[in-house]
């Protein structure tokens, strides 16, 4: 089939960038002819342009089916009358995330999501973000004890509190940022991130805490990712909008002492059963 795939911008490595990515292969491998476009372009797009996808300002006039991420860029499809079965994912309850009239299909990646689309009369269907399990898979093994902290923070207060806490127990830290985050998360043993990042650590076999820092949220978390508390923090795309958790520096301390090595093996079962982007993929290509 001829697919686009719709962003509204491809210059970091965020969280729908690197949805739209992974889709972009999966699709690629199943033997569909993938098109991508995105109101900005910057770095991030030179990853897109190294595929076999085609990387395109303008789509043509007609796609078998049409991904799309952000209500402008459905509405420009609209407006540029481009034709194709169009299905709007909503990855939150803000700005650009918000549903908008014009698509056939709405998806949301989160309880949470979806309620907030009923609200405002769209019915959607819930699939959790998908995650490419071959290329986010664990590499080394973690410690049995606590010793390497990866945050992918994007908050600045949220990734000076967790620097801190690493400088004051004495683990290591680091927050290197690029393509290679899979790389990234596999020298580390515990990664503090929310939504798509706590996805990919998971499917790493880390230990994952759900903490960060937003300008509509403050600095909040839902801690620790454990098997008891891991589907109550995805009903809010394990954003920390579940347990909204205040932390200081010691009390971010007290959290990274639950570290449970165990835990590494339940993460990587959990995305392969319920994140995995083959599945999710097959589910969006079921119209």
């Amino acid at each position: 089939m001829k697919i686009l795939l719709t962003n509204y911008n491809l210059i970091d490595a965020g969280g729908s960038e690197t949805f739209t990515y992974a889709m972009m292969i999966e699709l690629i491998s199943l033997g569909h002819d993938v098109d991508v476009t995105a109101f900005y372009i910057g770095d991030f797009a030179d990853y897109i342009k190294q595929s076999p996808a085609h990387l395109t300002p303008m789509p043509k006039a007609e796609y078998d089916m049409i991904f799309v991420n952000h209500y402008p860029c459905l509405q420009m499809l609209m407006k540029h009358d481009i034709q194709g079965h169009k299905t709007l994912t909503c990855h939150g309850t803000v700005d650009f995330e918000n549903p908008a009239p014009g698509a056939d299909r709405y998806v949301a990646v989160s309880e949470e999501v979806r309620q907030h689309m009923k609200t405002a009369g769209y019915k959607a269907e819930l699939i959790f973000n998908g995650v490419n399990c071959e290329r986010f898979k664990p590499i080394k093994p973690i410690n049995k004890t606590l010793k390497n902290v990866y945050s992918l923070c994007q908050g600045e207060a949220a990734n000076e509190t967790v620097k801190e806490a690493c400088k004051i127990a004495g683990w290591n830290f680091s927050d290197k940022r690029g393509f290679d985050v899979p790389e990234y998360i596999n020298e580390s043993d515990l990664v503090v991130s929310l939504g798509r990042g706590a996805y990919e650590a998971m499917a790493c076999g880390r230990n994952v805490l759900i903490f960060d820092s937003r300008h509509y949220m403050g600095m909040m978390g839902d801690g620790m990712l454990t098997v008891d508390n891991i589907g109550t923090s995805k009903r809010c795309n394990c954003s920390g909008r579940s347990f909204r958790k205040r932390f200081d520096v010691q009390e971010l301390i007290n959290e990274m002492q639950k570290y449970n090595p165990a835990q590494g093996d339940c993460n990587r079962e959990h995305a392969l059963k319920n994140m995995n982007i083959k599945k999710q993929v097959e589910r969006y290509l079921q119209c």
